[in-house]
C-alpha cells in the first residue's frame, strides 16, 4: 500500500516474518516525521542497496494506529497545496496526480 501524506510518501508491505509490516520511504526525513507525528519508538534502518532505502518495522496494531493518526490529521481542502513546503515532494505529487489523471482518461474513454 502506498500512503501519500503531508509528511511524506510511504510504501507499506508485509515483512518476511508475516506478523510484521515494513513502512518504507525514499527519504529518511519522511520516516522521521512519521515517527514523531505517530509517537513511535522505532528507529529508521537504512538499507542503501534496496529499493526504498529507509524503513521501520511495526506490528499490525501499530500500523493501524499509524493509518488512523494520519487520517485524523487531515486538515486541508487540497492535498497537494498542503505539501508545498517541500518543493521536490510537491513536484513529485503533481507527477503522480498527472499519471493518475491520464489513467482516468484511458479507462473512462475520455
Amino acid at each position: 500500500m502506498w500512503l501519500f501524506t503531508k509528511h511524506g510518501f510511504y510504501s507499506v508491505v508485509k515483512h518476511e516474518s508475516k506478523e510484521l509490516f515494513m513502512v518504507r520511504a525514499r527519504c529518511r526525513g519522511h520516516l522521521e516525521k512519521l515517527i514523531d507525528v505517530c509517537s513511535l519508538s522505532e528507529n529508521v534502518v537504512e538499507t542503501p542497496d534496496n529499493d526504498y532505502r529507509f524503513r521501520i518495522t511495526v506490528g499490525a496494531a501499530a500500523l493501524s494506529l499509524i493509518v488512523e493518526d494520519l487520517a485524523m490529521e487531515i486538515d486541508y481542502p487540497n492535498f497537494k497545496d498542503a505539501c508545498k513546503k517541500d518543493v521536490a515532494y510537491h513536484s513529485a505529487l503533481h507527477t503522480v496526480w498527472n499519471a493518475m489523471w491520464v489513467y482516468e482518461k484511458k479507462i473512462n474513454g475520455s
